[in-house]
């Protein structure tokens, strides 16, 4: 579970509310966001959207992280402030052809980095209940199931 840092970070930010079946989504993208929210849905998890680099410091309590590497934010720092306090795996997600994106992100801490079109294949099994995302293999890397 993630650390509380909003208190730490943004004491007059009024405290969010987050059940423990929320995710965390740094994409700007209409198109993902009706993706994840539609599999999010279906699996009874719900999705926070964040949209400005000062909202993610405001962040607490989810299960899994999902960054769109092409999110228009600096998405490298947000990854590396998630990966520093908080537990919750990072799946990343950008352009196949973007190698030097995806390679930044993994530097940066996300637990698992994928083109687009294999993020929204294996979208329904990254957030399905079944998965357990939150488990590490020797203390860096998710497991987050690929499909069978």
């Amino acid at each position: 579970m993630a650390k509380n840092i909003s208190r730490a970070i943004a004491p007059d930010v009024p405290e969010l509310k987050w059940s423990v079946d929320d995710v965390l989504a740094i994409v700007t993208d209409v198109f993902f966001q009706v993706r994840i929210s539609g599999c999010a849905r279906a699996a009874g998890r719900r999705v926070r959207y964040l949209k400005t680099d000062e909202s993610i410091r405001t962040a607490a309590d989810y299960v899994l992280v999902l960054v769109d590497l092409d999110a228009g934010l600096d998405v490298q720092a947000a990854i590396r402030y998630l990966a520093s306090n908080s537990d919750a795996p990072i799946v990343a997600f950008g352009p196949h052809v973007d190698s030097e994106a995806r390679k930044a992100a993994r530097a940066a801490g996300a637990h698992r980095v994928l083109a687009k079109s294999k993020f929204v294949t294996e979208l329904p099994v990254i957030l399905s209940r079944d998965a357990d995302p939150s488990e590490r293999q020797g203390g860096q890397t998710a497991r987050v199931p690929s499909p069978r």
